[in-house]
């Protein structure tokens, strides 16, 4: 569990709160003047319509929901509550392979044996970003951890992909609000912001006084005042912190060299910092030793295909082979600002790794 006290600035932020609202504003509804105010900010950011919603797995439902029931392609290395998304939204799940830093190997796919309109979700994990700019099939982007990560052209994940893509503002992400998301898109903004409330659609003046339609009806999933004016707050310094990370992304290649199997990408947003170790064993050593000086690492969640609700479910014959070699060898740390004797203490601690390794 992340501690909210080791997030840059949130405690500053959330003091910060009650500067930001006065007897006008209403916490949530359509009329709430901050979350159209965040959506702003990232449509500046991105060049694409911002539709916040109250969680990155109902902005994935949303996104799925546009589609008549088909396949949909997902890496196992993923938060569960996306398979249940897919479920929900009418579709087939079909787990697939991953390469060794957790994410989607499309390589391995035959698409020859699934159906034309088969749907890919792109889950970018693990501070990395896979490049589907130009693939055929129809890609939703899973960019729940990734907001601030570029393509290896330089080029905004967000800004340059021509798929939907739907960020998170859960805890442990690269800004956070407890809960949230955002659903961004070039060519579905209205169907995205009519299904988002109840299917209301249609608007003309103030909700309550003006008018509106609904021509079919949907769940409710929007976002909430406070969560956007604290998302707004953070988006001030996200590049400085950003540059944070990447720096200390940087030094811990250096001081990990003798034994992590792959480096850092310096493009993705350096969230965490992950290890790749040649054994299980030592991957267990190194996080039991880590743990015992007081430096949390995390591992992701198991593969999905091997949860009971899941089992059942397609899967690429490569999936359960490609995920062991993954999620049995790997390791994070969070990449996070810190004062001085913090970060003498992570980056010695970090340094003497090799000592508990065979």
């Amino acid at each position: 569990m992340i501690n909210i006290y080791e997030i840059p600035d949130l405690v500053d932020n959330l003091k910060l709160l009650p500067r930001l609202f006065d007897p006008r504003d209403t916490l949530g509804g359509v009329n709430n003047r901050h979350i159209p105010k965040l959506e702003g900010k990232f449509a500046n950011e991105t060049s694409k319509h911002a539709i916040a919603v109250n969680h990155c797995t109902n902005g994935l439902y949303l996104v799925l929901s546009k589609y008549t029931s088909t396949i949909v392609v997902v890496p196992s290395i993923v938060f569960f509550g996306v398979i249940g998304a897919i479920t929900q939204a009418g579709h087939t799940v079909y787990f697939a392979p991953v390469d060794i830093t957790g994410n989607l190997d499309v390589l391995q796919i035959d698409f020859s044996v699934l159906p034309d309109d088969v749907i890919i979700m792109n889950v970018h994990m693990n501070s990395r970003v896979v490049d589907l700019r130009s693939i055929n099939n129809v890609v939703i982007e899973d960019a729940a951890s990734a907001y601030g990560s570029c393509y290896l052209d330089g080029t905004d994940l967000i800004a340059g992909t021509p798929h939907d893509a739907v960020i998170s503002f859960s805890y442990g992400k690269p800004l956070t609000a407890g809960e949230g998301g955002m659903i961004f898109t070039s060519a579905n903004e209205r169907f995205y912001r009519t299904k988002r409330y109840c299917g209301l659609d249609e608007m003309q003046g103030d909700y309550g006084v003006g008018t509106f339609n609904v021509h079919e009806s949907n769940m409710k999933f929007p976002f909430n005042a406070m969560g956007a004016a604290l998302v707004g707050l953070q988006l001030k310094k996200f590049r400085k912190t950003l540059e944070i990370r990447q720096e200390t992304a940087r030094l811990l290649d250096d001081l990990t060299d003798s034994f992590n199997q792959i480096k850092s990408y310096q493009l993705g947003n350096c969230l965490t910092y992950m290890m790749r170790f040649d054994s299980q064993e030592n991957r267990d050593s190194a996080k039991a030793f880590l743990e015992a000086n007081n430096i949390q690492s995390y591992l992701n969640h198991p593969p999905a295909h091997r949860f009971s609700g899941f089992v059942n479910y397609q899967r690429h014959k490569n999936t359960e082979s490609s995920c062991n070699e993954y999620y049995s060898k790997v390791l994070h740390i969070a990449c996070r600002d810190m004062d001085a004797e913090s970060r003498e203490h992570f980056l010695n601690i970090v340094t003497r790794i090799p000592e508990v390794l065979e």
